[in-house]
């Protein structure tokens, strides 16, 4: 049992080291960089009903 504990924690370790290395380098994981966030999340709605 503590041997496939050890494993599943080995294969989350291993893929997200694999993730992190083939990632496009961006400065901004979240792709989302605005000045004010309050605003940003007041205008978000209203930009989301223009679109659907």
């Amino acid at each position: 049992m503590p041997a496939l504990i050890l494993a599943l924690f080995a294969t989350i370790i291993i893929v997200n080291l694999a993730k992190t290395v083939t990632r496009d380098p961006q400065p901004d994981m979240t792709g989302f960089v605005v000045k004010n966030s309050c605003v940003a999340s007041q205008e978000f709605n209203g930009k989301v009903e223009e679109v659907g």
